[in-house]
């Protein structure tokens, strides 16, 4: 079994990876920005960007690097812009480099990215890990955030890098706040609605950190579910599990533009990603509908 250190740890994917790993007998560490705080699991201090404590990498074989700022979480103006940025490639440089000069017992590194990497469309296309890059803010975030790990792994180091949809858990995030509304009966398709929808269930992207790490994985994976579903047909099913089943009208793209700024981009278009790469490994989804995701998330929650 190995000792796995992850940053990140104490978010939504961090928790949940966490306790997988351990059930499976590994141990866990976490790298954070206050280790002094009552965490459930070894805490190491790090800022990001030039401060790290050298015993966190002490027999970690393993590292898993989540951190960054959320993208919804502050109006994209250009300063915060800069920091949804700067809080994944300066990041990712400073851990990389560190893991050269104080963790010579890693051999693989997991890093997080996002199916931003392939732009906003609103056409059909399928998407695989060779796929080139979108053009948008996103995708250019997503390509120098990769561009980070690839230029600064260590030699003799594997590198895996996941590239995440939008993820539903029965424990917060963005479901929490879709499922208030669709229960208020105000919940509704946004722009268009024919725009894909890359998500996966909190449960399967935890299992699949853990399936690469256990099998030693390399290269890009696409961490979405199988399911090909548009925006206007994932808003239907969130409806139907909230019992009324009916809906608003669509809200307006240039509405929501006008009350989320540039973010709103992210919910009006969206990528329809392969999971072929990820279902040739030893790896099965557990859901991979939204229905059967939602029915389970609506039975823990």
């Amino acid at each position: 079994m190995s000792k796995i250190l992850i940053t990140g740890g104490s978010g939504l994917i961090g928790s949940e990876l966490s306790q997988l790993l351990i059930e499976k007998g590994h141990s866990v560490a976490w790298l954070t920005r206050r280790a002094a705080m009552n965490h459930p699991y070894k805490s190491y201090e790090w800022d990001g960007r030039s401060s790290i404590d050298p015993a966190a990498f002490e027999r970690v074989s393993i590292v898993i690097h989540l951190a960054g700022a959320g993208v919804f979480d502050k109006r994209w103006t250009e300063g915060y812009k800069q920091t949804i940025l700067n809080s994944r490639v300066e990041s990712t440089q400073f851990l990389l480099q560190s893991i050269k000069t104080y963790g010579p017992d890693v051999k693989l590194i997991i890093g997080s990215s996002a199916s931003g990497y392939y732009g906003g469309h609103l056409h059909d296309r399928i998407f695989d890990e060779t796929s080139p890059s979108g053009d948008d803010f996103l995708a250019g975030v997503c390509r120098a955030w990769e561009e980070a790990y690839s230029a600064n792994r260590p030699q003799g180091v594997r590198l895996a890098i996941i590239r995440t949809g939008i993820v539903l858990s029965p424990v917060g995030g963005a479901y929490a706040r879709l499922k208030q509304l669709f229960k208020m009966g105000i919940g509704s398709p946004m722009g268009t609605g024919h725009q894909i929808m890359p998500w996966i269930h909190s449960h399967d992207l935890c299992r699949l950190y853990a399936a690469l790490a256990e099998d030693a994985a390399e290269g890009v994976y696409n961490g979405v579910a199988p399911e090909k579903i548009n925006n206007r047909d994932f808003s239907k099913e969130l409806a139907r599990c909230h019992f009324h089943g009916w809906m608003l009208p669509a809200v307006p793209s240039f509405l929501l533009a006008l009350v989320l700024g540039e973010s709103a981009t992210v919910l009006t278009t969206g990528a329809y990603l392969s999971t072929a790469k990820v279902e040739a490994l030893p790896f099965r989804f557990q859901f991979p509908t939204l229905r059967a995701a939602l029915a389970d998330i609506e039975q823990r929650a």
